[in-house]
């Protein structure tokens, strides 16, 4: 019989970006020991008064298998009740969902269904079953990808990617790059203000949502950001709380949106 776990331990599945930093300070002032598990050896959150202790585990991207054994002798030696993962490590920590013991809880969706929504293509075919505003696309070599960048400027896009990697913005007409064996999305673009959220949500009922832009940006990336006004925010929330609840999500979940010049929400 698994015994139960009386402490309040949580464990943070990266620990050298600054939000790990700032969850580490949330959780630690609600009165959690804060626990992190990082393939690096030295990061932002192991100085951190915060950070109870801080693990070196095996980069996941290097060894699926060894980065989860790791991480599940971690949670059985420390009592670990509460997993969060952070940012884009999520993919491979979702791993370790049917891993865990009953009496310990891990905010994240399955693996299979963080894969098919940051899978670009996927993702554009769930927003648009559910009704919400997607520009078209299509895969790279397709005849779907032609006839969009025949009548709009597009967007050429891997379908696995983050922080703009691999991202070109092509005009319309202009010549689609040869399809390659790593699988690219062509996407009509929009035009218009670009805004981000970051929520949380349970069972599909969003708790807490923050709409925020790029104040300062690195290529296409922001790296200062601000508040938008309530007018846009409420646009957007609709949006996010609509595909919360038609996917009966759980967890952290963000988006990146375009707001154009009608004040549509894409």
């Amino acid at each position: 019989m698994t015994q139960m776990r009386q402490t309040k331990t949580l464990l943070l599945t990266l620990g050298r970006l600054p939000k790990a930093l700032d969850l580490a300070r949330g959780f630690h002032e609600l009165g959690w020991r804060v626990i992190v598990a990082e393939p690096f050896r030295w990061h932002l959150a192991r100085v951190s008064r915060c950070v109870a202790r801080s693990y070196e585990v095996p980069s996941p991207v290097e060894s699926s298998e060894a980065y989860l054994s790791a991480m599940r002798e971690i949670i059985d030696k420390e009592s670990v009740s509460l997993v969060v993962p952070v940012s884009e490590e999520i993919i491979h920590a979702s791993r370790l969902r049917q891993r865990l013991p009953n009496d310990v809880r891990m905010l994240s969706m399955s693996h299979e269904t963080l894969l098919s929504l940051h899978d670009k293509q996927s993702f554009i075919a769930v927003c648009r079953a559910i009704g919400l505003d997607a520009p078209e696309s299509a895969p790279l070599g397709s005849e779907a990808a032609l006839a969009i960048s025949a009548t709009d400027d597009f967007v050429v896009k891997p379908i696995f990617s983050c922080s703009g990697n691999g991202v070109s913005f092509h005009a319309k007409h202009a010549a689609l790059p040869i399809a390659s064996a790593t699988p690219f999305l062509v996407q009509r673009r929009i035009d218009g203000r670009v805004l981000s959220t970051f929520s949380y949500a349970e069972d599909g009922k969003v708790a807490t949502t923050v709409v925020y832009c790029g104040a300062l940006f690195s290529g296409t990336v922001a790296v200062a950001f601000q508040r938008v006004e309530q007018q846009s925010a409420t646009r957007v929330e609709a949006w996010v709380d609509k595909f919360v609840q038609a996917t009966n999500f759980s967890g952290f979940i963000s988006f990146d949106f375009v707001e154009d010049r009608a004040g549509r929400i894409w």
